[in-house]
């Protein structure tokens, strides 16, 4: 029987004392570093961590130009969150994204324009 295989009359094989340590040394980790990435970028940039993955995103291509549903994919995000955000940093006139529109309403594309003092804009 394969390590952790389970079979009808056998008991389940849990990690031992070592990898239970190593487990749940990772488990806090994944749990503890989104809210610390966030914080510190709040607290740096003014961003969150999810606007930073989307204008990383779109300072990896060569016109700082995507497809919204290819930046939300980007910044691991929905559609509809990207939206939202791209709208308020647009009225508050920091960095982001513009958007434009095909004329049939679809594909609506995000840029970002670094400047050369270093920020967006």
């Amino acid at each position: 029987m394969a390590r952790g295989e389970v079979t009808s009359d056998a008991k389940p094989l849990w990690l031992d004392t070592e990898e239970q340590a190593t487990w749940l040394a990772f488990t806090s980790v994944m749990v503890r570093l989104p809210a610390a990435l966030d914080a510190q970028l709040q607290r740096d940039a003014g961003i969150s961590h999810f606007e930073y993955q989307a204008l990383a995103g779109l300072s990896m291509t060569p016109e700082r130009t995507l497809r919204m549903s290819e930046l939300a994919d980007c910044a691991v995000g929905s559609l509809s969150r990207l939206s939202h955000k791209v709208k308020r940093r647009g009225r508050a006139g920091s960095g982001a994204c513009p958007r434009t529109c095909s004329p049939s309403g679809t594909n609506a594309t995000a840029a970002a324009e670094y400047s050369s003092t270093g920020t967006w804009r």
